[in-house]
């Protein structure tokens, strides 16, 4: 009788070890923390440039930073913002260059929501102006 109790004892410590190991691994180190604004509401999606309004590398890089940790459902996608990448995911980018164009790239939050974590504006120079 007490060696089926140890043995039982054994499995549960067993069962509980295998838990926390799942648990670690697919926790929140997955995840992507971002944060929002000081009053506590999530960022919202700044004016998207315009093609007519010509680059302008620190309007650029204002705009871009507005648009980190905005959720996917607020982004409006036009000839100047589009999507590259969704966690895992990446969409295909036409080729053509577009100065001011950005190019958002979207992880997952704790929450599961996609959020904007890297922003990408293309250059006349063709490099790239990177926002993170």
């Amino acid at each position: 009788m007490m060696w089926r109790h140890s043995a039982g004892r054994g499995a549960a410590l067993l069962a509980a070890g295998l838990l926390a190991t799942v648990l670690v691994a697919c926790g929140a180190d997955d995840a992507v923390e971002f944060g929002g604004d000081p009053g506590g509401g999530a960022p919202t999606a700044p004016e998207a440039p315009e093609e007519a309004d010509g680059f302008d590398p620190e309007r650029s890089r204002e705009l871009a930073e507005g648009y980190l940790g905005v959720a996917e459902e607020d982004v409006e996608e036009t000839m100047m913002v589009r999507i590259l990448r969704r966690g895992e995911e990446r969409f295909a980018g036409t080729m053509d260059l577009r100065p001011g164009r950005f190019n958002l790239e979207l992880d997952a939050d704790e929450d599961g929501v996609y959020r904007v974590s890297r922003v990408v504006v293309e250059t006349a120079e063709g490099e790239d102006l990177v926002v993170e």
